[in-house]
């Protein structure tokens, strides 16, 4: 299982993001590189290697932190262990509450032959989805955060307190065709 965390200790309660790649036609898409970046629990994001003042990077964190890339499985599949993200200021240091973006993911995939997706993902249960200040949200970009305690579960994950997983099944189209998403696909 590929890992986003870089950091001894990383606070956030752990999850498991997984999905799948596919085609338009549902064939699965070995090798489809996913670049996935994410904010911590408090809702920071690590440096990317470049200096940054909008107050949305935190220093203290190592560079690129709960940021990664990696490539689909066999069948088209990924799995990704990070830490569930916090919401944030947008623009940092706003006093609006309207201007709290929603936890989210930020992927990227790309795959030969294949048009370039990037999207954000977000989570069900957030408070601040339907406020979204930079109108980023859609109905089809929700996943549902799936709480999971069963002890020879969390034995298995080697995880000593209960977790989160969500699913996301992406589908890709051939270049010069614009690709689309498929909300929480379980295969």
């Amino acid at each position: 299982m590929f890992s986003l965390v870089r950091r001894q200790g990383e606070r956030g309660a752990v999850l498991l993001f997984s999905g799948d790649v596919r085609s338009t036609g549902g064939e699965p898409l070995p090798g489809a590189i996913l670049d996935i970046w994410q904010a911590s629990a408090e809702g920071r994001y690590s440096p990317g290697g470049g200096g940054d003042s909008s107050g949305l990077f935190d220093g203290r964190q190592p560079a690129f932190n709960l940021r990664g890339r990696l490539a689909a499985g066999p069948e088209g599949r990924f799995e990704v262990r990070t830490v569930v993200p916090g919401a944030y200021r947008d623009p940092p240091g706003s006093l609006d509450m309207a201007s709290m973006r929603p936890a989210h993911l930020h992927v990227r995939l790309t795959h030969p032959g294949f048009a370039t997706l990037t999207t954000q993902l977000f989570f069900a249960e957030d408070p601040h989805l339907h406020a979204d200040p930079a109108g980023a949200v859609r109905p089809g970009l929700v996943m549902e955060l799936e709480r999971r305690a069963d002890p020879a579960d969390l034995a298995a994950q080697g995880l000593l307190r209960p977790y989160f997983a969500c699913r996301f099944g992406f589908v890709l189209a051939s270049s010069g065709t614009r690709s689309s998403l498929m909300p929480n696909r379980s295969r």
